[in-house]
């Protein structure tokens, strides 16, 4: 007998969206390709195999020597694709009219990213002589909160001021515009809004502190971003840039997530994984 059930009609099945590339940015000279496939390598040791991470290396003129090396160090983990690139021939040489004292012109190119990755909306900066030790897609994905960067105050700062020492370089930074210095931040790791710094015109604003008052600047790229976005960072955890000196003289090391429990270190800070800088 016939049925008089009519066929379902078919399940439709939709793939969920992929999660976002992670992108992130070092920029070094070839003095410094030894720190950064130690960097390199942490990263991609800690990465998540089912998200991809593409990172961008902006240099000088690297030699194909130091770029193969480079490659080796994430050798082995097909979800992290290694890109090389230089600075465009009009931004050189605007960087090349400044003064940046000890620092590498390259120092500047955290402050360009909107203008070198035109096409992106979100990138994390490293510093070259950073370890981690947990996976930078959690820095990637963190909710800003509306703010154009994310970063960790510098405890170095912090402990000076706590101890009654202010550094001189803060006292040089308040006429222009750094009036609470507890509010400091280092710029070795930061996570980038590239769209917010775009329409808040970030780019002129950081060259033309660096411009007028390049003199009073001991640190040119980090001063710069503290005075244009001071008390305007979104905080980071303290163990995304915990710095390894702290930890020197110290007959029982402790990891930055046992020492964030220690006495005397900042407890306001959730827990969270991070990154080593030396």
């Amino acid at each position: 007998m016939p049925s008089s059930l009519s066929a379902a009609p078919p399940t439709a099945f939709h793939a969920a969206a992929a999660p976002p590339a992670i992108d992130v940015m070092f920029a070094v000279t070839s003095a410094w390709t030894v720190c950064l496939a130690v960097t390199l390598h942490s990263l991609a040791r800690h990465s998540n195999p089912e998200r991809n991470y593409r990172l961008w290396v902006v240099h000088d003129g690297l030699e194909e020597e130091n770029m193969q090396e480079l490659d080796k160090a994430v050798s082995g983990y097909p979800n992290a694709a290694l890109q090389f690139m230089t600075i465009p021939g009009k931004l050189e040489q605007m960087l090349r009219r400044r003064d940046v004292k000890r620092f590498s012109a390259l120092a500047y190119a955290r402050l360009l990213a909107p203008s070198l990755f035109p096409r992106h909306s979100r990138i994390v900066y490293l510093d070259a002589d950073t370890v981690l030790y947990a996976d930078v897609a959690e820095l990637y994905d963190t909710d800003l909160c509306g703010a154009a960067v994310g970063a960790v105050r510098d405890t170095a700062v912090l402990s000076s001021l706590v101890a009654g020492y202010p550094r001189r370089q803060l006292r040089k930074l308040q006429p222009l515009g750094l009036h609470d210095p507890f509010h400091y931040f280092n710029s070795g790791v930061l996570v980038l809004d590239l769209d917010r710094m775009r329409e808040e015109d970030a780019e002129v604003r950081l060259l033309h502190v660096i411009e007028e008052h390049n003199e009073l600047l001991e640190h040119p790229d980090q001063d710069a971003l503290n005075i244009v976005f001071h008390r305007q960072i979104f905080p980071l955890p303290v163990e995304w840039n915990y710095h390894f000196q702290f930890e020197l003289g110290k007959t029982d090391w402790k990891s930055p997530a046992q020492a964030r429990n220690s006495p005397g270190f900042p407890t306001s800070t959730p827990p969270a994984p991070g990154s080593f800088s030396t």
